[in-house]
């Protein structure tokens, strides 16, 4: 086989290799959108997504009054990494974490939900997720959950939160909902 026929084979494989892996990265890249487009109007139309804590109230007008006091409070213990493995079957990599969830409320809790929120030292927003807990926790109790969030190294906010240090990132959470053990609910 001579040099050209080479060339033109390696070429012609490199181009469908190409061609055939720009139209995955377009279509990740189309359901990342329309996921955080969509993340997004859920988190604005339940009122979750309101941050307040950074923003000023306009000049000449009083403070809002404080929001209402969220049922639990949260700290991250541990954060890392898990890369994937496909010889073992681990197919995605996965921005590992455990938070420690404390029962505020009074009352004992069977499931909560809500927004966690993990910011830089500075309080800037570096990603959110929405969390479903179906656990439950005994009044002034504490629950330590272990949590991931799938790893897309095209997305700053991954990489960011993959790299910093746990005692550089700030954790908050957002309840939207609680429902007790004696099978009331509340929404914040």
């Amino acid at each position: 086989m001579n040099t050209k026929v080479k060339i033109a084979i390696t070429a012609v494989v490199c181009l469908a290799v190409g061609y055939f892996g720009g139209r995955e990265y377009l279509k990740y890249q189309i359901r990342s959108t329309m996921r955080d487009a969509f993340t997004q109007m859920q988190s604005n139309l339940s009122g979750a997504a309101t941050d307040t804590q950074n923003v000023a109230p306009p000049p000449g007008s009083a403070a809002s009054p404080p929001a209402e006091a969220q049922p639990r409070t949260v700290a991250m213990t541990k954060n890392g990494f898990s890369p994937e493995d496909i010889q073992n079957g681990v197919f995605e990599a996965d921005i590992t974490f455990t938070l420690q969830f404390k029962n505020e409320t009074g009352k004992d809790i069977r499931a909560f939900d809500g927004l966690v929120v993990f910011k830089d030292l500075l309080g800037n927003r570096i990603l959110a997720s929405r969390v479903e807990i179906n656990e439950r926790v005994a009044k002034g109790q504490t629950l330590d959950w272990p949590g991931a969030i799938e790893y897309n190294q095209f997305e700053d906010s991954h990489q960011r939160l993959r790299s910093e240090p746990k005692e550089n990132l700030k954790v908050s959470f957002l309840a939207s909902k609680v429902l007790f053990a004696d099978g009331t609910t509340e929404g914040y």
